[in-house]
């Protein structure tokens, strides 16, 4: 893994400097690119992602508040890929440091903070899970495939700050959903006093039977 992030870090690191050299950049997505493995450096900002949502003005939370923070459950009405029902796991920030921590690690940064590797301990009790990345003026967001396993890497390149180039990324969040057994349904009690009269019954016929 850290082979391919070398690779991938002198390829973009070349793509920087001819877009210098032509006078562009080569920070300017228009939009998120998800994929896989073999997509990543080429395409994907995340892998390995199922689908993206670019970029959106704020800070991401599960909560609605104030402050410019948009609530990833309310996103669109429905939440970002359709869900409202987005916890928040892990928040791995720019310093290095975790909170809330969760299952969510971050490694490997590179030491211009656009781009990186992330891992999970285990999808266990996990039906969905999103990494959203803020860096700039906004965070993107990609839905993972936690069929592909544990492991993957970012870049920021979806994302843009006020000169248009791609900044370093500020957090990382980690957010599931997860699937939770039916509370068992109470019975009412007038059902055990019923419950326990026939109880009764039943044994006084069969003790009627016996004599």
């Amino acid at each position: 893994m850290t082979m391919k992030f070398s690779i991938k870090a002198f390829a973009l690191s070349a793509a920087f400097a001819v877009s210098a050299i032509v006078g562009g950049t080569a920070a300017q997505a228009a939009s998120c690119q998800f994929g896989d493995q073999s997509q990543f450096w080429l395409q994907a900002d995340v892998w390995t992602s199922t689908a993206c949502v670019s970029q959106i003005a704020g800070n991401d939370s599960d909560t609605s508040a104030g402050n410019n923070i948009v609530n990833v459950n309310t996103v669109g009405g429905t939440g970002l890929f359709g869900t409202n029902s987005w916890t928040l796991d892990s928040r791995y920030d720019a310093n290095g440091s975790y909170g809330p921590s969760g299952i969510l690690s971050i490694s490997n940064v590179s030491t211009d903070m656009l781009m990186g590797d992330w891992a999970v301990s285990s999808w266990s009790g996990v039906t969905s899970a999103m990494l959203v990345l803020k860096a700039g003026n906004g965070f993107a967001s990609y839905l993972l495939d936690l069929t592909a396993g544990t492991i993957g890497q970012w870049t920021t390149f979806a994302l843009t700050n006020n000169g248009s180039q791609t900044p370093g990324i500020s957090h990382i969040s980690l957010y599931t959903t997860s699937s939770t057994p039916p509370a068992p349904v109470p019975v009412p009690a007038a059902g055990l006093l019923l419950m326990g009269a026939l109880g009764v019954l039943t044994v006084a016929r069969r003790r009627r039977k016996m004599m």
